[in-house]
């Protein structure tokens, strides 16, 4: 009987070990949409950075629903509400923002849950105003709301804890590429980079306006030699 007992024991604490834990949701952002997360981007005032923010190890059933508040430093980002865009996934829900907290909520039918990783819940476009730099966080936006629910009402927003950092975007005064303070040769060097290989969301692209051309250059050219 000892033997058998022992026997159920170890069993037991086999099945227990086997038996795959459940793993927290994890938050992401692709600034700029080149198909990489990133904790980090650089923009100089007047461009634009545009921010995927992404879902992660959502279990069975599926997720039915998410919202967050989503914090930032609005004396350093500019953000419309018209710059904010649901994915397709999902039905828009509430998209407001107010003095650097935009609140953003999606849902899907009830029973049409969505699993797995790399789960894109909004794209959302700030504008670069000021130098500094700001965070980007989710925020649980209280115990009285549930925002990420599985399709069997499991209830998941205290993965959020007090809050996620998912980014940092760090604003640069035109031509500092390496956030130095000053604008010299290392930074001419970077542009000169930029000038001749970069096709896409390129900082190079001082005006913004797609390409990298001769009046990027005389931009460049006014701010080159200068100092905070």
């Amino acid at each position: 009987m000892k033997n058998v007992r022992l026997l159920l024991l170890s069993l037991g604490i086999i099945l227990f070990l086997s038996y795959p834990a459940s793993a927290q949701l994890t938050f992401d952002c692709d600034f700029n949409q080149d198909g990489v997360y990133e904790s980090s981007w650089v923009a100089f005032p007047g461009q634009e950075v545009i921010t995927d923010i992404y879902v992660s190890n959502v279990p069975e059933p599926g997720l039915f629903s998410f919202g967050f508040f989503l914090v930032y430093a609005n004396d350093i980002l500019d953000l419309d509400v018209s710059g904010i865009s649901i994915d397709s996934d999902w039905y828009s829900g509430e998209i407001s923002d107010s003095n650097g907290q935009a609140t953003i909520t999606g849902a899907r039918c009830p029973v049409c849950g969505i699993t797995g990783n790399n789960i894109r819940m909004v794209t959302v476009t700030f504008y670069a105003t000021s130098v500094g730099a700001s965070e980007l966080w989710l925020l649980d936006r209280g115990d009285t709301i549930h925002d990420f629910v599985l399709t069997d009402g499991t209830v998941l927003d205290s993965d959020l804890g007090t809050g996620i950092a998912v980014g940092t975007v760090s604003v640069h005064r035109v031509g500092d590429f390496d956030g130095d303070g000053d604008v010299d040769g290392l930074d001419l060097s970077e542009f000169a980079d930029q000038y001749a290989n970069c096709t896409e969301f390129c900082l190079a692209d001082i005006n913004w306006n797609g390409e990298i051309t001769t009046d990027d250059l005389a931009l460049f050219g006014v701010a080159f030699g200068s100092a905070h």
